[in-house]
């Protein structure tokens, strides 16, 4: 996504001038675009501010033939693909309400979305609703103060104990999250990329003030390092420990 506007792109790591544009309706916010499993198809949600409710969207990875999912009386933002990219999950909640969620799954066939589960949140949300992610087993991991793991077998959420961060999201396997501590001050030891396997401590893979971060693959995460002149440099960080490696691509920042 391009952080200086409510508009899609895309580029390449390695050919940073290359930029093609996905979405241009420039009436709409467009954000949180999502990767199918096998890389041809982007989800994501869009609203028109002011005039109706945010709603989820799937198009093909060249941003050809939007296809709308799930457009109701919810606001339904952040979704996540399946493990076999047959449906995308997501959070959905009734305007005013800022604390009772709905998981969601809608078939990218067609069909009305089907409701997984609800979940009261013991914090405000933020940004207008939950980041989630769902792992290979289909459970979920959200953010509520704590980070926790919401079952589809109980429809109980558990607290990770081990982790204090931001936007938990599942390794490919399962087997680990990933997840950001922001800085709170300058300096601070503890800010950047963490992961956790459930067995051992948690582990920093990269030190610094973390925009965003993604899971390339099983081994490889992708992350956006904020810096004070608002330019943000695209890092590879590798879960083995291995030192980061900076792409070309340096992208601006917008402060709001």
């Amino acid at each position: 996504a391009d952080f200086n506007q409510p508009l899609l792109q895309k580029m390449m790591l390695d050919a940073p001038g290359k930029v093609r544009q996905l979405t241009s309706d420039a009436a709409r916010g467009e954000t949180a675009p999502a990767y199918s499993p096998d890389g041809s198809q982007i989800a994501y949600f869009s609203y028109r501010k002011g005039a109706e409710n945010e709603s989820i969207w799937v198009m093909r990875a060249d941003g050809s033939n939007p296809l709308q999912l799930a457009f109701d009386e919810f606001i339904n933002v952040y979704p996540h693909w399946t493990t076999g990219g047959q449906a995308v999950i997501y959070a959905a909640r009734q305007r005013g309400q800022t604390r009772r969620f709905e998981f969601r799954r809608a078939l990218v066939s067609g069909g009305r979305p089907e409701t997984l589960g609800q979940y009261e949140y013991t914090a405000l949300a933020r940004s207008g609703g939950p980041r989630i992610d769902i792992g290979p087993d289909g459970r979920i991991v959200l953010l509520d103060g704590n980070v926790r793991i919401w079952d589809p077998k109980t429809k109980q959420a558990q607290p990770v104990a081990d982790v204090k961060g931001l936007d938990p999201q599942w390794s490919h396997s399962g087997r680990s999250i990933a997840y950001r501590v922001d800085p709170r001050e300058a300096g601070d030891a503890r800010a950047g990329l963490w992961t956790y396997n459930f067995k051992d401590p948690p582990r920093q893979l990269f030190r610094g003030w973390v925009v965003r971060a993604a899971w390339a693959s099983e081994d490889e995460l992708i992350v956006v390092e904020g810096k004070a002149n608002l330019k943000a440099p695209v890092w590879r960080v590798y879960a083995d420990g291995r030192a980061p490696v900076r792409t070309p691509i340096t992208l601006q920042l917008v402060h709001s």
